[in-house]
């Protein structure tokens, strides 16, 4: 794993957590490490391959949308359901932020995603949709990054 992680705090998403968190602050979500070589720092909607290899066919390096971001940390964020409803995506990821939501908006940009993580080194079969109502995201490849804020001392 990349230098840069060696220093974070990272969890299989499906595993409770085992570190401590030593210096006493609240743990924050920084990002998602995607299989085991792409980082998703969900406050700059950047996926970045931190294997750092430039392969043939292989992006290093891509900036999402928003929309698109949100649709990608909803996702992460729910990953380890069986099934991802349609409706809830659109909910969360359009309506709540009164956007206008629609099943082939949704799909348009669901096959964006799926092609600039595929691009940067996601397997294909990494985001599925399970029936015509849902989604399901492959759990195994997903690893939740924390970075803990330091601890203030309100006294004075």
């Amino acid at each position: 794993m990349s230098r840069v992680l060696d220093t974070m705090k990272y969890e299989n998403i499906n595993e409770p957590s085992k570190m401590p968190n030593e210096s006493g602050g609240k743990e924050v979500i920084f990002g998602y490490l995607i299989a085991e070589n792409v980082l998703f720092d969900i406050k700059k909607y950047n996926l970045i391959n931190i294997n750092c290899k430039k392969i043939k066919s292989i992006s290093t390096f891509s900036g999402l949308r928003e929309t698109m971001s949100r649709l990608l940390v909803y996702l992460l964020e729910n990953c380890t359901r069986e099934h991802i409803s349609i409706e809830d995506i659109l909910f969360n990821v359009w309506d709540k932020y009164d956007l206008q939501s629609s099943t082939s908006r949704l799909w348009q940009v669901m096959q964006t995603l799926k092609i600039n993580l595929n691009e940067i080194g996601v397997p294909q079969n990494f985001i599925t949709q399970t029936n015509s109502n849902s989604y399901t995201i492959k759990t195994d490849l997903v690893r939740i990054l924390y970075y803990c804020e330091p601890r203030t001392n309100n006294s004075t």
